[in-house]
């Protein structure tokens, strides 16, 4: 089950809230971007009910900010499973309850992921300048984009590119997606499992992505 919010609306206390009752073993939390705004995508294994998770996190103003209309344009499935299923193969996460089951089928490559090394214009914000290069970079090519990894030169972003969208047609627009079309410095195509490398990272609270959404969601 993949849950949205805003991305200003982040906090450790809704994640934990939300792990706490959906039963979930684990929580992924990403930033992605869509073409209308940008979100927080919060990924569980659960049997419950959105509102059965929802409703009492809600209460407890634990959580606020979810959007109840957008999984319908997201590929959950698509990302979360049969992408960590095809795509991490260096690590394992057995608390969060998603690594691939021995026998377990792997699904076929799907040509319209694609790992994307940004390096977003410099700024005030570093944050900021990241999201706006992941806005730019839905916008113009109409599909989702996740914010997977970074360090301190480069940010790592996997792209879900729409339906009719070959990667030899992505290819050849990458450099047209550059500064100054888009906020992004440089952008250069890598391997999908380069993006997926560090998946698990965002399961912890710890991890450096989720303590730079928090200190951003927190000022």
């Amino acid at each position: 089950m993949c849950l949205f919010q805003n991305s200003v609306s982040s906090s450790e206390n809704c994640r934990i809230c939300l792990q706490d009752t959906s039963g979930s073993k684990g929580v992924g939390k990403f930033l992605i971007a869509m073409e209308d705004s940008s979100y927080i995508v919060y990924v569980l294994r659960t049997l419950q009910s959105q509102n059965e998770i929802l409703t009492p996190c809600m209460a407890s103003k634990s959580c606020f900010g979810f959007k109840n209309n957008v999984d319908y344009n997201y590929p959950c499935d698509e990302i979360h499973n049969e992408g960590v299923a095809m795509y991490q193969k260096t690590s394992t996460f057995s608390e969060s309850g998603i690594e691939r089951k021995h026998g377990q089928n792997v699904p076929q490559q799907q040509t319209h992921l694609q790992c994307v090394k940004a390096m977003p214009v410099q700024g005030f914000n570093a944050m900021e300048e990241t999201q706006v290069c992941m806005s730019d970079l839905a916008k113009s090519t109409k599909g989702v984009v996740h914010w997977l990894k970074f360090d301190a030169n480069y940010d790592l972003l996997l792209l879900r590119l729409n339906e009719g969208r070959t990667e030899a047609d992505f290819k050849t627009e990458l450099s047209k997606l550059e500064f100054p079309a888009t906020n992004c410095a440089v952008l250069k195509l890598l391997s999908v499992q380069d993006c997926y490398e560090d998946y698990y990272a965002q399961y912890y609270s710890s991890s450096l992505v989720m303590n730079r959404l928090l200190s951003t969601s927190q000022r």
